[in-house]
């Protein structure tokens, strides 16, 4: 998928975390590309996966590979914008 293999560790490491340092669920995935991207595109998407880091980031966790799931990406930023 091209979300884990080039998008998720660029922005990781852009982030300032480690490439391999977070794990996303398959319906994490889904759900920001289908509901937390505003358009159909690789930039929108991007620019939400690096949002996710800096906010694990920012996160004092003890998880050595946090994992990103639909339930979290909800409680961290709210309640997606349905598109239509």
């Amino acid at each position: 998928m091209l979300v884990l293999r080039h998008i998720v560790p660029a922005a990781a490491i852009e982030s300032g975390l480690a490439a391999g340092s977070l794990g996303f669920t398959d319906a994490a995935i889904d759900t920001l590309v289908g509901e937390y991207s505003a358009e159909p595109g690789v930039r929108e998407l991007a620019r939400a996966v690096t949002a996710i880091c800096r906010g694990v980031r920012r996160l004092d966790t003890s998880a050595k590979r946090p994992s990103i799931t639909r339930r979290k990406l909800d409680t961290w930023f709210g309640a997606a914008d349905r598109r239509t």
